[in-house]
């Protein structure tokens, strides 16, 4: 039990606490009935969060929550054994992390209209649990969300998914209990056309477990999705697939691809409205690239951004074997972390005006494990790195910043052109750390 304060308000067996914007649920007295109702307002301030761990362990079996409801704190409910039902108000915009917990008795939940995010494992052993509502406004539902739960969870199956929502609320993909690949029988996972966006683990150890496929052949998806959290597909039936042996991605456009990330990581195959890609172009229309969008894809050969970007997300373009070009039109924001490192058979590079070229962006391999290896004068390790990466750079614009081991490793480098454009670096580490231009910028 959590100690109480002389400055705290008990009620009808619940204490709460000044906070900033008012006061909040603190947690319970053994006076607490099954029954509560949480009033609007103490003290003439209103109740604007559940603190963490506030009804963790109650006897509780209903609440009602006012409409001046804000914020729900992690493991708010957890192991509230007793709890069946909860609407959380309209209010609300953020709950938290593992909320229900162990919520075995839970069989309904609404999340309210206005919350926008819902932190891992939020129904964790939610093993009662029947109905759960999702409305539009919400932008992201953390991993794992009815690990161990949800058998009883009323849904929708569509091709080895199951899927929440009805028509008048978007479709979140869930972890799937999935059919036995059929021997000589291709698979084609096909994502609801309503999903809107692919949670972490998604589709690991729902309900009775995770199905493991042998091989996948397809994966389809469609453009209402927002978002792929990085391992929707990881520690599942799709896991060996997504991290080793490439699968064909089939996709309505390019535009999705770059919003939602992780979405053609590690393909052997791009289909994008039923024509394959090679040869990726990024129309104007496109701000930003997502984080791990292409990493590792074995079919992309060269890359045109036709317009400004604000971003290229952190390995955005990791390990792309193939890729041989890469052509700017316009500015760039930001080229994140790794975004191009491993890209060995990039030879050429014309950079534009970039604000920041993050950390390893277009090196060939780890520089810091190279300086290991030369300690240890392990000759051959070092030699996996050499006749590899770029040949010739050349800064077109001014360049805001460029953080350490940027360009490291590509040993082979010839010509650099531009160099004054460099307004700073990163002092940490020599951007051209292992080429033949290390220390050129000190």
């Amino acid at each position: 039990m959590k100690k109480i304060k002389n400055t705290d308000v008990v009620l009808n067996g619940v204490v709460y606490r000044k906070v900033e914007d008012g006061y909040g649920v603190y947690t319970y007295t053994e006076e607490l009935p099954e029954n509560v109702v949480i009033p609007e307002e103490i003290e003439s301030e209103p109740i604007t969060v559940l603190m963490e761990k506030c009804f963790a362990d109650s006897q509780l079996c209903q609440i009602k929550l006012p409409d001046s409801l804000r914020k729900i704190e992690a493991w708010a409910f957890r192991k509230a054994i007793n709890l069946t039902k909860i609407k959380i108000p309209d209010g609300v915009t953020e709950v938290g992390y593992a909320v229900f917990k162990q919520c075995k008795s839970l069989r309904y939940l609404d999340l309210g209209r206005h919350t926008k995010t819902a932190g891992m494992n939020l129904c964790e052993g939610c093993k009662s649990i029947e109905e759960f509502i999702v409305w539009d406004e919400l932008e992201h539902i953390g991993a794992d969300l009815f690990w161990n739960g949800g058998k009883k969870l009323k849904h929708t199956e569509f091709c080895y998914g199951l899927y929440l929502g009805n028509p008048e609320n978007p479709y979140v993909i869930l972890n799937g209990n999935v059919k036995f690949k059929k021997e000589n029988d291709p698979v084609v996972i096909e994502v609801h056309p309503n999903t809107r966006f692919i949670t972490s683990r998604a589709f690991n150890k729902f309900c009775d477990g995770a199905v493991y496929f042998d091989q996948i052949d397809r994966l389809i998806l469609h453009d209402g999705i927002q978002n792929i959290d990085g391992g929707a597909f990881h520690v599942s039936f799709l896991g060996s697939l997504l991290r080793d042996n490439g699968v064909e991605v089939w996709a309505d456009s390019i535009e999705m691809l770059c919003r939602a990330g992780n979405a053609a990581k590690n393909s052997q195959k791009l289909v994008i409205n039923g024509k394959e890609i090679r040869n990726l172009v990024i129309p104007k229309n496109v701000k930003s690239i997502a984080t791990h969008t292409f990493a590792s894809c074995r079919w992309l050969e060269s890359i045109i951004f036709e317009g400004d970007l604000e971003e290229i997300g952190y390995h955005a373009f990791r390990d792309c074997s193939r890729l041989k070009s890469v052509q700017f039109c316009g500015a760039v924001g930001k080229i994140g972390s790794n975004a191009f490192y491993g890209c060995r058979n990039l030879e050429k590079l014309e950079l534009p005006e970039v604000n920041e070229i993050g950390y390893n962006a277009f090196a060939i391999g780890p520089a810091d494990l190279i300086a290991q290896i030369k300690e240890e004068k392990r000759r051959e390790d070092l030699d996996l790195y050499a006749g590899r990466g770029l040949r010739e750079l050349r800064f077109k614009g001014k360049v805001g910043l460029v953080k350490r081991h940027a360009f490291a490793l590509n040993q082979r480098l010839e010509t650099v052109e531009g160099l004054e454009n460099i307004q700073s670096i990163d002092e940490s580490a020599d951007p051209f750390q292992y080429t033949p231009f290390e220390g050129k910028l000190q």
